[in-house]
């Protein structure tokens, strides 16, 4: 376990017993300080597991060689199933969110060689 993650456990185990102890005594005795101490240390919590999360999505989408769409608003008989399909060993595929994120784009290309 990473040392920020360690952090951000204790300071959430830290809240949670102050809650647990304003509940008990009908006293709410959480500084401005802890809140701000608190918010700093989950927000780049929350910022570090987005950056893991998208780096390992990068690693495995530059592993890909086949690309396939899968039709499931029809049925197989009316043409739905794979529509498109494309596996060679030799593929580039880069992936873009455009439009607001409204479009997923996928660009195929040949692997350039090195």
């Amino acid at each position: 376990m990473k040392q920020q993650e360690k952090e951000t456990l204790k300071a959430i185990e830290d809240f949670k017993n102050i809650i647990d102890s304003s509940w008990k005594t009908g006293r709410y005795i959480l500084s401005t300080d802890k809140v701000e101490q608190l918010r700093v240390l989950i927000t780049k919590a929350l910022q570090d597991t987005i950056k893991d999360t998208e780096e390992r999505v990068i690693g495995e989408v530059e592993k890909v060689n086949r690309v396939e769409v899968i039709d499931h608003t029809k049925n197989v008989e009316d043409g739905g199933g794979r529509v498109y399909t494309k596996w060679e060993d030799e593929l580039d595929v880069k992936l873009d969110i455009q439009d607001e994120g409204r479009t997923l784009k996928i660009f195929i290309n040949k692997l350039k060689r090195k």
